[in-house]
């Protein structure tokens, strides 16, 4: 009889109450919007700039774009954006102007090119080694023909492509 007491006891005591709590719910659904915000990070980056941040991957380390836009810029940087503010210089200036080399005039200076190359050269294969479309070309020969219309002495060219540079409001940030 002892035992069946000890038994009712045991039974009879106040049971615990454990509340669940929704605790984890609350972690999990910010791990799901934190790995949601990544990926729409990652994918409005793509998207903007059409390549990914991580340029490469060496021994699980990985290379970032900023990274490899950095070295690059203090190999020469200073020189390429001085080239594209004088490049924007003189592309506002002949648009002014009304200085605009015609189609016809492109295709001349095309057809120049690709008869001065060596037999057996390619102007499309040489573009490509150097790392330059037609499209890129015939731009480059387009605002080269309308600075030409300008001005046809070399100095003269300096000369009014520093007048360009004083002129204009630059702001560096580099």
């Amino acid at each position: 009889m002892a035992a069946r007491r000890k038994v009712q006891e045991i039974l009879s005591e106040p049971e615990v109450v454990v509340e669940k709590t929704n605790a984890w719910m609350v972690e999990k659904k910010k791990v799901y919007l934190g790995v949601v915000v990544v990926l729409t990070v990652i994918g409005l980056w793509w998207y903007k700039t059409k390549t990914w941040p991580i340029a490469a991957v060496v021994n699980y380390q990985p290379i970032t774009r900023y990274e490899i836009n950095k070295s690059l810029f203090a190999q020469g940087g200073n020189q390429v954006a001085e080239g594209l503010i004088t490049e924007i210089l003189v592309k506002q200036e002949l648009a002014k102007l009304g200085m605009v080399a015609t189609e016809a005039e492109i295709d001349t200076k095309v057809k120049e090119i690709k008869d001065g190359l060596q037999e057996g050269q390619e102007l499309e294969q040489l573009l490509g080694q150097s790392g330059m479309t037609m499209v890129q070309l015939r731009e480059r020969i387009k605002t080269q023909l309308g600075v030409e219309k300008v001005a046809t002495d070399a100095a003269k060219i300096n000369d009014w492509l520093e007048g360009l540079k004083t002129k204009a409001k630059i702001w560096r940030f580099f």
